[in-house]
């Protein structure tokens, strides 16, 4: 059959609205998620001959002196060192730290120098940062609107004197999709340090949402299924031998002076340069901006035609301009060093290279250079 055309009947449809309540803001509350534990690289994990202090290679963990890690993946019927998996798994408490790593006291001591533990070590981990970008999806109808903030909990720089674990009273604006910079060292801490510090089911990092709306025909709306915040650390450190008052020792010190292996955590090492005249002087300039609580070493090496320049050491050269430093984050600041003095007295070379150390007390802030220029001085 085929359908006929009414003309003086119609369909009617009864229609349901949502009516949101204005009158008082709708607020979301979200939270970190437990972190799940983190996969080591292949034998992460060095004993030393008489001793019970466990190294492990662990950069970016984010923890502090005397945080406990757990340890799992490490064969219990095995042995680094002869010190056994047993003595080793479960849960540690940290002794020492730095962006490599950190030191725990195992069961027992080992018997022999040892690296192991295999391609399935896995750990507790924290997630320090300084730098976030929350990432919010959001539909916002005319009429509407919508407003975001954060509470965070304080870390420690490895230079710092910070007391960790701070969680935020208040929750402070933060403006969605966008990089915003803290200032200070924070951390998105693992649920058994959340537990011992915080306390039971506190969080370290929450974020509010306020839902706002004029029109209580419609409302703002956050698509949590692409909602998200990226976290970004910085490596930077401010190293002596032993620790003291705005330096801290790392696990092995190595003085920046050694051909190889220098021990700080940021640094920019340039390729090494081959002249066609003997020089006998250098001339080193950039442009930087340093912020309070940071500062810069520079260093360079010479060879002669027949050496090895890998196999030279370093050498410090002070700074001869003399800059502030700067809160404001665009200013930057030209920075001059002259190896040799003004008359050249350096021994003649053919080959150098140039390393810049940057230091920090405050991992929050960190020195920028740019512009790196240098010439060889000849007689």
């Amino acid at each position: 059959g085929t359908f006929t055309p009414s003309q003086e009947q119609d369909l009617t449809f009864e229609i349901y609205r949502a009516k949101f309540d204005i009158s008082t803001e709708g607020a979301a509350i979200l939270q970190n998620a437990e972190l799940p534990l983190k996969l080591l690289d292949i034998d992460p994990i060095t004993v030393t001959k008489g001793s019970n202090s466990v190294t492990v290679f662990d950069p970016g963990h984010g923890f502090v002196v005397n945080d406990p890690v757990r340890i799992e993946g490490v064969d219990s019927a095995g042995n680094i060192g002869g010190i056994t998996g047993p003595n080793i798994l479960g849960p540690r408490t940290i002794t020492a730290v730095d962006w490599t790593g950190y030191k725990f006291n195992a069961g027992a001591a080992a018997d022999s120098d040892g690296i192991g533990g295999g391609i399935n070590v896995k750990v507790t981990k924290n997630i320090p940062f300084s730098i976030y970008f929350k990432n919010s999806q959001t539909l916002n109808p005319p009429q509407t609107g919508m407003a975001s903030a954060l509470k965070l909990t304080t870390g420690k720089s490895f230079a710092g004197t910070e007391t960790p674990y701070q969680k935020s009273n208040n929750f402070v604006h933060s403006r969605p999709n966008i990089t915003l910079y803290t200032r200070k060292a924070h951390v998105v801490a693992n649920t058994a340090i959340e537990t011992s510090e915080l306390g039971a089911n506190i969080k370290s990092l929450e974020a509010q949402y306020s839902f706002l709306s004029m029109n209580d025909f419609v409302t703002p709306m956050l698509d949590m299924q692409r909602s998200s915040i990226t976290l970004v650390d910085a490596l930077i450190d401010r190293q002596d031998s032993a620790a003291s008052t705005g330096f801290n020792a790392p696990l092995t010190y190595v003085d920046e002076t050694a051909a190889r292996g220098g021990s700080s955590a940021t640094k920019h090492i340039t390729k090494a340069v081959t002249l066609i005249n003997p020089a006998v002087g250098l001339k080193i300039a950039f442009a930087a901006q340093r912020p309070p609580g940071c500062d810069f070493q520079v260093y360079f090496r010479t060879a002669t035609s027949d050496q090895n320049i890998e196999d030279q050491g370093y050498s410090l050269t002070p700074e001869t301009t003399n800059n502030p430093t700067d809160e404001n984050l665009v200013t930057f600041r030209d920075y001059q060093f002259l190896p040799g003095g003004d008359g050249g007295q350096l021994e003649e070379f053919t080959k150098f290279q140039i390393k810049i150390v940057m230091r920090s007390t405050d991992k929050s802030k960190q020195p920028f250079i740019k512009d790196l220029r240098v010439i060889a001085l000849s007689v």
